[in-house]
């Protein structure tokens, strides 16, 4: 389900115990204009991708990052 709240887009999603690991209990998304782009330049800069490519799923496709910290961030771009 995703909601825009001025102009800021919220994505709720049900995830399975533990999947966002570390106790993580919120999963930070940013929004991609051009996800395979976004994927090829982060992925060629070294940052830890936790998939081979861009996976699909209900609002588009998306991708995880992990920053030095071990938080995950995921990239998603909604579809048009």
């Amino acid at each position: 389900m995703s909601l825009v709240h001025e102009g800021v887009p919220l994505v709720l999603e049900k995830a399975d115990d533990g999947s966002t690991g570390r106790n993580q209990g919120v999963l930070l998304g940013i929004q991609s204009e051009n996800i395979k782009n976004d994927f090829a330049s982060l992925k060629e800069k070294g940052v830890k991708m936790l998939f081979e490519e861009p996976q699909p799923c209900p609002p588009g496709f998306y991708f995880v990052i992990e920053d030095p910290a071990g938080n995950k961030i995921e990239i998603v771009e909604f579809s048009k």
